[in-house]
């Protein structure tokens, strides 16, 4: 998967967003760092892809991680893309300042 594809996928599910899944570690973890889901989803609208996309072997899913400026805070979201790219949600996998 491209970059562009990855961005593009990202975008779409941010928009519209009962197609962004929210991990259970990625809660814990943002309820530590004090990373609202306002900021993660501005973080998926409007933000960059610094690594990946990648295929994350365990799970078969494309892995990127984004960042953004958001809040006075600079966040950094891991996100996972299954396969199936036409119906899937986006599923965010941490967040982190």
């Amino acid at each position: 998967m491209t970059q562009r594809r990855a961005l593009q996928l990202i975008r779409t599910a941010a928009q519209e967003t009962d197609r962004v899944e929210w991990s259970s570690h990625a809660k814990k973890r943002m309820r530590q760092r004090k990373v609202s889901m306002t900021q993660v989803l501005r973080v998926l609208k409007t933000g960059g892809i610094l690594e990946g996309p990648y295929e994350d072997i365990k799970t078969g899913h494309w892995k990127c991680r984004l960042e953004q400026f958001t809040a006075g805070d600079n966040v950094n979201v891991v996100v996972a893309i299954e396969r199936n790219e036409d119906s899937t949600p986006i599923i965010i996998v941490t967040a982190m300042e």
